[in-house]
């Protein structure tokens, strides 16, 4: 998608910078690409430095496959309002909130997460009455931290190793400030290039309110007790993983499969060789195959078209059948040949 494509729908306000109130007050903004009237609804949560417009990318596709993508802003992200004591777990709450509004009570829902967005995603799955709404999982490079240096990242093997203050105050804003400072100077340096230059408007939205929002996001990458680990999931997890991704490795994501496995859950690991941890779902192939596992296998669509159909005819209402004027003639016949032969036999009797 060209620069300018992408920008325009970025400052369309049919699909970015929404509101929606939340029962206790605080404001989520949001922002949807798609078929934003009908399609199929699915819930992305995107990762760290990143915000709600980021979905618009994947907007063309998002129109052919008849999805309505969803990308809630976390609080503290562009104009949600920051919560200071947030929790993974509280996300749950919030989406049930944001959906009953959008798409109506008790509403059916795919989820859709990259990197960080993966410990929301892994939450909401761990939520009783969330899991419910799920009908398919997508995650992408999903963070997650596990114990034990073979499955994490240099940085994060290091930043394990400081004191729990500099873990919760000095590396969260140090690394935020590093990360929107880079995208903005390659930004700047940078303005005909589409990639860096569409990272650039999606920063600038995510640091709205400052960096409280993403400091917030990396003490939970930091963060050993919140972590969940969802149980009894009876619909597919697709995970995506590229072959060249640096910052989630693949033992970590093989590890997540086989805890998956451990709680009864399916999830189905999808290696792109030549994928890193951004372009799993940046590159136009890639996301094509994201969109096609976010509308499911042909088998698992005969499944629910056949429910669907179903549940419309048991809940039509009954109506008498049109005579037919040449069964009803048939019949008649039938009748007078049924009445000669009784005839007949009482004759001879």
């Amino acid at each position: 998608m060209k620069i300018e494509r992408l920008r325009a729908l970025i400052e369309n306000p049919t699909y970015t910078r929404k509101k929606l109130r939340l029962n206790d007050g605080r404001i989520l903004s949001y922002s949807e690409c798609g078929n934003i009237k009908k399609g199929l609804p699915v819930l992305f949560c995107f990762g760290l430095m990143t915000s709600s417009v980021a979905i618009m990318f994947a907007h063309d596709h998002a129109l052919q496959a008849n999805l309505r993508i969803l990308a809630v802003d976390y609080p503290g992200i562009g104009e949600s309002t920051f919560q200071e004591d947030r929790t993974l777990g509280g996300w749950a709450d919030d989406m049930h909130q944001f959906l009953d509004q959008l798409c109506g009570r008790h509403s059916k829902v795919r989820l859709l997460g990259h990197s960080m967005g993966g410990l929301h995603v892994l939450a909401l799955l761990s939520s009783t009455s969330f899991k419910a709404r799920v009908t398919r999982t997508v995650l992408l490079s999903p963070w997650f931290h596990i114990e034990g240096e073979e499955y994490n990242s240099v940085w994060m093997n290091v930043a394990q190793r400081m004191p729990e203050f500099v873990q919760s105050s000095i590396i969260p804003a140090v690394l935020t400030n590093v990360s929107s400072g880079s995208m903005q100077l390659l930004g700047w340096s940078n303005p005909q290039h589409t990639t860096v230059q569409a990272a650039s408007m999606v920063t600038t939205y995510s640091m709205l309110q400052g960096q409280a929002g993403n400091e917030q996001m990396v003490r939970f990458a930091l963060s050993k007790t919140e972590m969940y680990i969802p149980q009894d999931v009876e619909n597919s997890i697709i995970i995506y993983h590229g072959g060249k991704d640096g910052l989630v490795l693949g033992k970590s994501v093989k590890e997540l499969v086989r805890l998956l496995k451990e709680r009864n859950c399916r999830p189905r690991l999808v290696r792109i060789h030549d994928a890193d941890h951004n372009s799993v779902m940046s590159d136009f192939d890639n996301l094509t195959k994201v969109m096609r596992s976010l509308l499911g296998e042909a088998d698992d669509w005969s499944t629910e078209l056949f429910k669907s159909v179903g549940n419309k005819i048991r809940s039509m209402p009954h109506q008498a059948r049109p005579k037919d004027a040449t069964s009803t003639t048939v019949r008649k016949e039938a009748k007078r040949r049924k009445a000669r032969s009784m005839t007949l036999q009482l004759g001879m009797r």
